[in-house]
């Protein structure tokens, strides 16, 4: 089919422009049938991720009913091919159009047939690069995870992958994102305004902000969480010369300091910076981050990433979430998991962040500045010590804000709290 034809027959008119880069190329080498609609591919590629029987039968109507549809096949294959092909002419998910008016519920398992139809790809990329199967199994667990506690299933009561949610479980599909054990890693590199820098001696590390950048009073970015200090901010310096480096230090409790320190380069070497290549973290849903397995999974891929990409060097680990934000050492017990997992990282300040209501209290509030509004607020579940806590911080005009974090791979000793004990401000 045409372009034309396809768009007349599905109703996506306002998204011709994306759907026109390379659709003749595509649409001529289209096999029929698509052999990743086909009932026995769909079996097996649910099976390989761990999807229920429920979620397979889902997926193998959704498959027929596109097979069925000469514009719906079309679509699939382009979907495909673009998500699949090179890397520099893959679109964004959220520039492509989510195929409700022609499937209705049934959108979203459109997007996770689009995802599973790369399982060929990503197994091709894990034989590669020698990937163990046990964690190809941990790391395709993303999906059934993701339709249990996305948005998709509450918005529409039915199984599904929303385009936003489609971007991110395509790192995993791509071959870039890898599980092991409780933590999921990415190579990717440093993309916060912060340079840390190890005493040669000592090795204690101080991280220095970036210049020009506004903080409050409490040494959190300006405009975090909705709030401003007019009277209390201040903007950053950093200058380097030849025989040392000065800036406003950032606490490994994660707040920037307002005066600066000067660090003679005789005795601090730089460590980290903006770029630098490090392993992202990220926290999957569905499971207790239980502490001791975060430092298992921390310890697994300082061998698993050296070992299988060996091109891809990294200075350490990083990650910007929801729970990072340091009021959760104010509202929560010292034994709490979380507040465990941040005292073994250097925090962070960020500009911006968000999840911490939807993670804690579930989806049907809308979160906004790290708030919500007084009629979501009454609504709030207080079922656990956790919710309570949190609930009371929002009742008393608190907003949560996340944070970000760092932790090199010599530092690496869980349990230490190396950060904290060796700074020296």
């Amino acid at each position: 089919m045409t372009l034309a034809e396809v768009i007349g027959a599905v109703h996506l008119a306002d998204h011709e422009a994306v759907l026109a880069r390379g659709w003749d190329r595509i649409a001529a080498v289209r096999p029929d049938p698509v052999p990743f609609l086909e009932p026995d591919f769909v079996r097996g590629v649910t099976a390989d991720a761990g999807l229920s029987g429920e979620i397979t039968d889902q997926a193998l109507t959704t498959a027929a009913r596109i097979r069925s549809d000469r514009a719906l096949s079309a679509l699939a294959w382009w979907y495909h091919s673009r998500l699949f092909g090179p890397v520099d002419q893959r679109p964004r998910t959220n520039q492509l159009p989510l195929l409700t008016d022609a499937l209705g519920d049934q959108a979203g398992m459109f997007n996770a047939l689009i995802l599973l139809s790369g399982t060929p790809q990503m197994r091709a990329v894990h034989r590669s690069r020698g990937v163990p199967e046990s964690v190809t199994r941990e790391s395709v667990t993303d999906l059934d995870i993701n339709l249990h506690t996305e948005d998709y299933l509450c918005e529409h009561g039915t199984w599904g992958v929303g385009n936003g949610i489609l971007g991110w479980l395509l790192l995993t599909w791509w071959g870039d994102l890898y599980r092991l054990g409780r933590l999921q890693f990415i190579p990717s590199n440093f993309r916060s305004p912060f340079h840390a820098y190890r005493n040669r001696v000592t090795g204690a590390v101080v991280a220095l902000s970036d210049p020009g950048l506004p903080y409050r009073a409490d040494g959190q970015r300006d405009g975090s969480a909705g709030i401003y200090d007019a009277e209390g901010r201040f903007t950053s310096v950093f200058e380097v010369s030849d025989d040392s480096v000065t800036g406003n230090p950032v606490s490994p409790e994660g707040y920037v300091l307002r005066d600066p320190v000067t660090l003679p380069r005789r005795e601090w070497v730089p460590v980290m910076g903006p770029n630098s290549p490090c392993l992202d973290i990220h926290i999957p849903a569905g499971a207790p981050m239980d502490y001791d397995q975060c430092g298992e999974s921390l310890r697994r891929a300082l061998e698993f990433f050296p070992r299988h990409f060996p091109d891809r060097q990294f200075v350490g680990f990083a990650c910007h979430s929801w729970i990072l934000d340091t009021l959760f050492a104010e509202l929560l017990p010292p034994t709490s998991n979380l507040v465990r997992f941040q005292r073994e990282v250097y925090l962070f300040p960020i500009p911006h962040g968000g999840g911490v209501i939807r993670r804690v209290f579930g989806y049907g509030f809308a979160e906004m500045d790290g708030t919500v509004s007084d009629v979501d607020r009454a609504r709030l579940p207080r079922d656990t010590g956790m919710r309570r806590a949190f609930a009371a911080h929002l009742d008393a005009g608190g907003r949560f804000r996340g944070g970000g974090c760092f932790l090199l791979k010599e530092d690496l000793d869980w349990g230490s709290e190396a950060y904290r004990k060796q700074w020296p401000f």
